[in-house]
């Protein structure tokens, strides 16, 4: 019979072989949308270099991201997979993350509970109390739906995910022993959260506030200790903070060496500070429409499910005696509700309440400080990472071994059953894909284009609103993106004038002036998406309405074509 130790680690493996699973669920693989378009044009550069020229200017996160791309497309077929792989791979270690992330928060030596160094051990994969929560931790994140989207999604959200949990990985460590390893890794991570995506760097802030925190509501050992050293010793106990060897001073200087890393990001981020309206994609909003976009997040309905099976599992004492051994100690161990809670869960609470909260509160308040926009759910994808764990909290609050089996089970049945299950019958897919198919549109057009003939396109990238202002040929052909793709390779067309992200009377002039050049083709391709812009494309035919005729029209799952003719001379 295989031994508790092996069984949990097959268990483990189980887990990250369930994720792989529903991450490689994509068959054929799903067509690239219109921001994946983006990062295979910038990466696909012949150099090294261009792709940091490509992306400069054209992105809100710095280049690092598109440089690895970069280096994967040098050593793989141009297609979705390979595009998607860095995504996918960052999304399986982070399920391990999670778990080892669960473990350190969970487990009775780690920094939210009180210990004394002579009995301080190191994390087992063995300790029941902590493996649990983690078990659950680890297969929520691999069967999730939106963590299988991002691990599918040629975008930096999924690598910048796994950095954010090596970050708190190595902020747990550091705050149980500051080591130099622990010290150089949590500094490593925390700076390729902001070199990878700048809004996941909120994770930042919400340590920092963890360690306010931890400063302002010292323990009671430590207040114990300064009380009992008097004056001589206590100023050295007073920066001392409630967790392992590091100090507030320590913290500070930890905090300098991150900061001095980020420096270089400055020259990238501070143009995007000075023009942020122009970055504005979606409506500025209010509190409510932040709320809206958390709850969404949060998933209401799989939430209160949890919440309700969280309490049938606490609440049923006389199940639970049954459960456990039929002895005096077991029966006093039940006979009150409270007496189920595994004790010091408040520290964890507190802190995973912080991390929830900083993200949705940032991302409101920069919304109204930079007159831009940052109210979209792909902002807050942290937000999930802290949601998971607070379903772990849960399980670690219960103490019989089949309270915690049921817990798990049943929370995976569920959500297979409302989530994953209807998204599979839907689109064969376990996660919720934007439906535009790019990839059948362009090679349709691609097959049937003549060289003399033009293209109106519009990609659905914000710069296409620079078009009209703008002489920098990087922006130009950045928002030709879907046409520099493997779908369109080799394809020559005789002109291509782009439309706008979104209407305005100021670009009147732009538009007359495409028009006017589009109208001198015999026959005029118009390609595009609507949403989501605020111009339908089925209004673009009227450009051309005194000179050409439709001949025909498709839609490839929110991609539109239409074939302009040039209307026959009248005798």
């Amino acid at each position: 019979m295989i031994n508790l130790k092996y069984r949990r680690y097959l268990t483990l493996y189980g887990i990250i072989l369930l994720g792989l699973f529903m991450r490689l669920c994509d068959s054929p693989p799903s067509s690239l949308w219109t921001d994946e378009f983006a990062t295979y044009w910038i990466s696909s550069a012949p150099t090294l270099s261009e792709c940091v020229v490509r992306a400069t200017p054209t992105q809100g996160q710095s280049p690092f991201y598109y440089i690895l791309e970069w280096g994967v497309l040098k050593n793989f077929t141009h297609n979705e997979f390979s595009l998607r792989l860095i995504s996918l791979s960052a999304s399986i270690i982070s399920i391990l993350l999670m778990f080892i992330l669960a473990l350190l928060i969970f487990s009775k030596n780690g920094i939210f509970y009180d210990y004394d160094d002579e009995e301080h051990k190191p994390l087992s994969l063995i300790e029941t109390d902590a493996f649990y929560p983690a078990i659950f931790a680890a297969v929520v994140f691999a069967i999730s739906e939106s963590s299988i989207y991002y691990a599918l999604e040629a975008r930096p959200y999924a690598l910048a995910v796994m950095f954010c949990l090596l970050s708190q990985i190595f902020f747990f460590r550091i705050l149980q022993k500051m080591s130099i390893v622990n010290i150089v890794f949590y500094i490593i991570a925390s700076s390729l959260i902001c070199y990878t995506h700048y809004i996941f760097g909120t994770l930042l802030l919400s340590q920092n506030l963890w360690m306010l925190y931890l400063f302002l509501k010292p323990s009671k050992q430590i207040t114990t200790d300064i009380q009992g050293k008097g004056r001589g010793g206590g100023l050295k106990e007073l920066f001392k903070l409630n967790a392992g060897d590091i100090s507030l001073p320590k913290w500070c200087i930890l905090q300098i060496f991150v900061i001095i890393t980020l420096l270089p990001l400055a020259f990238h981020l501070a143009p995007i500070l000075s023009d942020a309206d122009k970055w504005n994609w979606v409506p500025n909003g209010g509190f409510f429409d932040m709320m809206q976009i958390f709850t969404g997040m949060i998933d209401l309905k799989f939430t209160l499910y949890v919440f309700s099976l969280f309490l049938f599992l606490l609440t049923m004492k006389n199940l639970t005696f049954l459960w456990q051994p039929a002895t005096k100690k077991d029966a006093a161990t039940c006979s009150t509700c409270s007496d189920l809670f595994i004790p010091h869960n408040k520290k964890i609470l507190i802190f995973l309440i912080l991390w929830l909260m900083t993200p949705p509160l940032f991302a409101y308040l920069a919304t109204q400080l930079m007159n831009s926009s940052l109210l979209d759910s792909r902002y807050m994808i942290l937000v999930f990472l802290p949601y998971i764990l607070l379903g772990a909290l849960a399980i670690s609050m219960l103490k019989t071994k089949i309270a915690k089996y049921l817990f798990i089970a049943l929370v995976m049945f569920f959500y297979c059953l409302h989530t994953l299950i209807p998204n599979f019958l839907d689109s064969a897919h376990f996660a919720k894909r934007i439906p535009h198919n790019w990839r059948d549109a362009l090679k349709y057009v691609k097959a049937n284009i003549h060289p003399d003939d033009s293209i109106i396109l519009r990609s659905g990238f914000i710069k296409e609103n620079w078009i009209p202002e703008t002489e920098n040929e990087i922006i130009k052909e950045y928002v030709q993106a879907p046409l520099k793709s493997f779908y369109f390779k080799g394809a020559t067309p005789k002109a291509v004038y782009n439309l706008t992200f979104s209407t305005s009377p100021k670009w009147k002039a732009y538009y007359q002036k495409i028009s006017s050049m589009a109208a001198q083709s015999q026959r005029v391709w118009i390609i595009g998406i609507s949403k989501p812009n605020d111009f339908p494309i089925n209004n673009v035919p009227e450009l051309l309405s005194d000179t050409h005729i439709v001949a025909f029209k498709k839609e490839y799952s929110g991609v539109f074509i239409y074939l302009m003719v040039k209307k026959m001379l009248q005798h």
